[in-house]
């Protein structure tokens, strides 16, 4: 109570020091509670920056990395245009190849023929004519040997 007595007994001029010095360490409070808000302002800032700057970095990384994987897609398109008209090419050798064998199949066929018809009519149309028959199968000039087996034939009847 003895406090309470003494506040009492302040005088104005006294009471008015207290308020001053009470305004005056709020005001210091208040002073380092900003000074303190922008320290963390400030701290906050720094890192967001440095977030910013990996960020930018891992963007430059990707970037990179994406023109690399373009280029290569490039790369790998001319392969794959190489390999398709290679493949058509040699589909198209594979069918010639095929008509090739059906060819030599007919042309042993035809020779098979040849040689069964020569052996039954080598004696009807003599040798010369044989003989002029079989010239003309070997420069496989096949239309011309029909023509002249017929011809040979013919002379004969």
């Amino acid at each position: 109570m003895n406090t309470k007595k003494q506040s009492h007994k302040l005088t104005e001029v006294q009471l008015q020091q207290k308020v001053l010095h009470y305004k005056a360490e709020a005001k210091k409070y208040k002073f380092q509670v900003q000074k303190m808000e922008t320290q963390y302002d400030v701290k906050k800032m720094n890192e967001l920056l440095q977030k910013y700057n990996e960020l930018k970095e891992k963007k430059i990384t990707a970037e990179n990395k994406y023109d690399d994987l373009l280029k290569q897609n490039e790369k790998i398109e001319i392969v794959l245009k190489n390999l398709e008209e290679q493949n058509d090419y040699l589909e198209s050798k594979l069918k010639d190849l095929e008509n090739e064998k059906d060819k030599e199949q007919n042309v042993r066929q035809i020779e098979n023929d040849h040689s069964h018809l020569k052996e039954e009519n080598s004696v009807e149309i003599g040798n010369e004519n044989a003989e002029y028959v079989d010239k003309e199968y070997k420069n496989n000039n096949y239309e011309r040997f029909f023509q002249t087996f017929q011809q040979s034939l013919d002379k004969k009847d």
